[in-house]
């Protein structure tokens, strides 16, 4: 009897839970869209513009809780926040640019370059 109670305890306390960010690391493809404030005569304020449809984001795992978002020279850690959200760990903008995931396969990225600028991604896992 007493063996059997220490068996099961070896195996209850050697089994891995999966990591639920397994699901979301990948590469994404997503538009991509550029929203700054336009100071110049006659313009309307706030100008939006689509950059590209195309645009590569990678994301993947670099800590026990956190993820590495990354694109064209510019990355963030970041931590999870809640609702699959991953705010920057290291930013000093606010709002900080984080990641948010709606599914296992579709991701938006808010980038702050700015008081009156930023960028944001959505798309889809390729």
């Amino acid at each position: 009897m007493l063996s059997l109670m220490i068996l099961s305890g070896l195996y209850s306390c050697t089994k891995d839970e999966p990591d639920f960010r397994e699901d979301i690391i990948g590469a994404y493809s997503c538009i991509e869209i550029s929203r700054y404030y336009d100071e110049s005569p006659g313009s309307t304020g706030w100008i939006t513009e689509t950059l590209s449809t195309d645009k590569i984001i990678h994301v993947g795992i670099i800590s026990d809780s956190s993820i590495l978002v990354s694109m064209d020279g510019y990355s963030f850690e970041g931590r999870y926040d809640e609702k699959n959200k991953y705010i920057c760990t290291g930013c000093e903008n606010r709002p900080a640019d984080y990641a948010r995931f709606f599914s296992k396969d579709s991701i938006t990225v808010f980038r702050n370059t700015g008081e009156s600028s930023s960028y944001k991604y959505t798309g889809n896992k390729r």
